[in-house]
């Protein structure tokens, strides 16, 4: 049975195409794999928050995402699911500094935003802000380790406002509204404003000075913004990179207006860790080619060694209860699911603490080789080269035992953009491939975040040469390096990483099959479609040529994947596509698509009505076909098809080759 296809941009697709194939498979049974339900369903602890006597540890995430549960370190009781009706949305919390078992809560409950308290030992719900009150400003960022900055909350019928700390204690703010009033100079107050494409702060100081500090809304995409007020607002501090090439820590005093660089790194900054008590900044966490942590307060200096000194990988700093005797660290430098510890500052010690999963994702490693052996798999790489900008990435390696052979096949598991990046933490779709005897490669190419703004630049008019040739250098790298197959990689690329594995199988013989999706392989039309949708405001013109200029056209033509028909009749690639994608349209790819299934027997093409760009709609049926692919192409292990996924699949529209699918009728 083969569903018509009714958009009426696919008429003409459809026309071309013929053999659409209905699915309704089984497979043959292999040893036992980490399910795909369990690895892209699984879902993690939030931010575990840990008190200040150290026994009590909150975490939300595990039950849902409005939900809390309690482990009780000092009993047997591990998952206790604290009872808060009416919660709608789940903001942040932590525990209070003065009684060790009541959390303090932002949430949207009952459908208002409102900060609660919660006795954990009475179940009690204590109201901080009262119903007639309007929460009139919240600050809150993922960039530091509390997740949030500060609430304010307008009581009308006492005509008072109030700020609501985060221990609970309400802090009257005189004469000040709201945070959004310009024309107020008392010292402390805070306003912020879009101004000419800026985001502009300004700080109330003493003797009705101000200070400011702008930042370009294109800097906003590079995690700008408030990180935290100190206690006693004596200062401010943001990440920006404003005047700067890299996100920076800039703290701003209050009370004079000085401004000061406090931390700068050769990367942005990801995240800044606070003293509880002060929220002051004392450690910062980035990111090069392996996460790294740097000290700001020698206070923790002696922390910080002991914990990088574990063999488990860099330190994620979670959580710090009151008082700052306990914290939360996190270590996820390996291909497993995260690792938590309560450290003790006190006796520097840390202790295990066992967080229940919604899944068993990440049984098999810790049955069979320990913590510190499941870091060593995930190994970050940095190369210099002569002439062209320095290059980073990551190899994940799989257990030992899974390739089944000295060598192993390889996949380079691209990131879209080009303006995005890959990271070291737990990545579902890497821990997915290894977990099926691969090695998997991320490159960080040129254009990538996170390396400053000259790096990110360096895409203008590069997709087609300098980006591709930093692929093949980085997999020159690893096939140097690491036990890679050299006969058997594949390339994997959402958005702009799928027109790159595009041209990437039309220019080298390197490479086995490719699995691609939402991507587009006619820049001419491509960047077309942009021009209407955003007129000279899309910055894509700039970076890879404008439609409406004759030699540039040609030269977007000779960039596209359409244009490389003849290069790409033999290669064995798979192709998705969702017909209610906005980003790329099928009307897009209409001269590509049709013509490359009539030119290559090798190519597969899934075409799924209902999802959008990047398929989020169907990441099942995209997984569960493409390890069918990659099992033919690789010759890997691959799951049996469960019955949900035998469902879903049944009645998809796959044209094209169809072989690598004989073993699932």
């Amino acid at each position: 049975m083969i569903k018509l296809l009714s958009l009426k941009h696919m008429m003409m697709f459809v026309c071309l195409i013929s053999g659409g194939l209905f699915f309704s498979p089984s497979y043959a049974a292999h040893e036992s794999l980490p399910s795909r339900q369990d690895i892209f369903e699984s879902r993690f602890a939030g931010r575990p928050a840990v008190n200040q006597t150290g026994d009590l540890v909150a975490v939300a995430g595990l039950k849902g995402a409005t939900v809390i549960s309690l482990l009780d370190l000092a009993s047997a009781n591990h998952d206790q699911v604290l009872d808060i009706d009416g919660i709608s949305q789940l903001y942040w919390y932590r525990w209070s500094n003065r009684d060790s078992h009541v959390l303090v809560i932002s949430c949207k409950r009952n459908q208002r935003d409102v900060m609660i308290e919660f006795d954990t030992l009475n179940k009690k719900i204590h109201p901080l802000s009262a119903t007639d009150e309007e929460q009139t400003g919240s600050f809150s960022t993922y960039k530091n380790n509390y997740a949030f900055t500060y609430d304010r909350f307008w009581n009308k019928s006492q005509n008072l406002l109030s700020e609501i700390s985060a221990d609970g204690t309400r802090i009257p703010v005189p004469d000040r509204r709201n945070l959004f009033q310009a024309d107020r100079q008392q010292d402390g107050f805070i306003h912020v404003a879009l101004q000419a494409g800026q985001i502009v702060w300004t700080f109330g100081m003493e003797q009705g000075r101000q200070t400011q500090l702008k930042i370009n809304a294109m800097d906003q995409r590079q995690g700008s913004g408030l990180i935290s007020i100190a206690s006693g607002k004596s200062a401010a501090y943001f990440l920006s990179s404003v005047d700067a090439d890299t996100l920076d820590l800039i703290e701003i005093n209050l009370k004079n207006g000085e401004r000061k660089i406090l931390a700068q790194v050769d990367a942005d900054i990801k995240k800044v860790i606070l003293h509880p008590d002060t929220a002051v900044p004392d450690i910062i966490e980035y990111e090069n080619f392996k996460p790294m942590v740097k000290v700001l307060d020698k206070a923790v200096a002696d922390d910080i060694a002991f914990l990088s000194a574990q063999g488990l990988g860099p330190p994620g700093i979670v959580d710090r209860s009151p008082k700052d005797l306990f914290w939360i660290v996190k270590y996820e430098f390996g291909n497993g699911t995260p690792v938590f510890y309560v450290y003790d500052r006190r006796n520097k010690s840390i202790k295990s603490i066992v967080i229940g999963q919604a899944t068993t994702i990440g049984t098999n490693e810790i049955a069979h080789e320990t913590a510190k052996e499941t870091a060593k798999r995930m190994q970050g790489f940095s190369i210099a080269r002569a002439g062209e900008p320095a290059l980073s990435g990551y190899v994940a390696l799989p257990r030992e035992g899974l390739c089944h052979s000295e060598k192993c096949p390889a996949v380079l598991l691209l990131h879209g953009g080009p303006g995005e990046r890959d990271f070291a933490a737990y990545d579902p779709e890497r821990y997915w491939l290894t977990s099926r005897g691969m090695i998997v490669i991320n490159v960080n190419y040129r254009g990538s975040r996170g390396f400053g703004k000259q790096f990110e630049a360096l895409d203008k008019l590069q997709w087609d040469s300098g980006i591709p040739k930093d692929v093949m250098d980085a997999l020159h790298y690893v096939l140097a390096n690491y036990p890679v197959d050299p006969g058997r990689i594949a390339l994997i690329g959402t958005s702009f990483s799928g027109y790159l594995s595009f041209n990437l199988m039309a220019r080298s013989n390197q490479f086995k099959c490719a699995i691609v999706d939402s991507a587009s392989a006619d820049l001419v039309r491509f960047s077309e479609a942009r021009y209407a949708s955003y007129g000279e405001h899309s910055d894509l013109l700039s970076r890879i040529g404008d439609p409406r200029l004759p030699e540039e056209r040609a030269r977007l033509f000779k960039m596209s994947p359409v244009s490389k028909l003849d290069k790409l009749k033999d290669a064995k690639l798979l192709q998705f596509h969702g017909g209610s994608d906005a980003v790329v349209g099928m009307d897009i790819n209409a001269d590509f698509s049709p013509a490359l299934l009539k030119a290559n027997p090798n190519y597969t093409f899934v075409y799924l009505p209902e999802a959008s760009h990047g398929l989020p709609e169907a990441r099942k049926q995209y997984h569960a076909i493409s390890e069918l692919f990659l099992a033919d192409c690789l010759n890997i292990r691959a799951q049996n098809l469960d019955v949900k996924e035998r469902n879903l699949l049944d009645g998809l529209m796959i044209y094209g080759h169809k072989s690598f699918l004989s073993t699932a009728y």
